[in-house]
């Protein structure tokens, strides 16, 4: 093997190493994203469970995520307090809180203010192939779909930067298709609802990182009747 041989060797291992962490992050997010949580970013009709307020026929209030944790009201440890020291009594515990998503009244959506909600949709390597995971996640997505039967909604397909922009934007097509293809055969929703469009890497997330895997997501829009 030549040095340059040996180069391109350790090279593939290093990407390869990169994108099993990205995956790995990406698959840690997708179990953050719950059904309330999709309920609440895109949807008008709310069920009771995910905090919705059921009105005269049936509809429920309108509302968006509101990722983060609030404030508790319990008491802070005093400035200067001791690591470890025991927490007052009835102080919320220490650590990360799992997201919250709280339903707030909103307009209705339009094209040109739809509702939005990012998921982290895994795919196969380079491929349109879901993974199982992200077939849950899409399960969850379809009951959003068919209890707010009214709305269209448009499935945008997005990538990082590494590649060439011809290829990712193709490749980010067939995803958004994939998506809107098993809302169809698997859940029966009219393909008449659902619009696909490839973005590539037109609209990263993380613009100032663009290999970052937040950037490579499938968009959901609702834009309304």
């Amino acid at each position: 093997m030549t040095g340059v041989d040996a180069r391109r060797l350790a090279l593939a291992v290093a990407l390869f190493a990169l994108s099993g962490l990205a995956e790995s992050q990406q698959a840690q997010a997708q179990q953050r994203m719950d059904r309330c949580q999709m309920h609440i970013a895109i949807g008008r009709n709310i069920p009771a469970e995910c905090g919705g307020t059921a009105g005269p026929g049936g509809t429920t209030t309108r509302g968006r995520v509101v990722i983060g944790t609030p404030d508790s009201g319990a008491a802070k440890p005093p400035a200067g307090g001791q690591p470890g020291a025991a927490a007052p009594a009835g102080a919320a515990p220490t650590g990360a809180a799992p997201p919250t998503a709280t339903p707030v009244d909103r307009a209705p959506p339009t094209r040109g203010a739809p509702y939005s909600l990012s998921l982290p949709i895994l795919f196969e390597f380079d491929s349109d192939r879901l993974t199982p995971s992200a077939s849950k996640l899409l399960d969850d997505l379809a009951d959003v779909l068919k209890r707010n039967a009214s709305d269209r909604f448009v499935i945008e397909g997005h990538t990082d930067a590494v590649g060439a922009d011809e290829y990712n934007k193709e490749l980010s097509e067939r995803r958004a298709r994939a998506v809107v293809d098993y809302l169809a055969t698997r859940h029966s929703i009219d393909r008449a609802r659902l619009e696909s469009v490839g973005l590539g890497r037109s609209k990263l997330v993380v613009p100032n990182q663009p290999a970052d895997p937040r950037n490579r997501r499938v968009q959901i829009l609702n834009v309304g009747t």
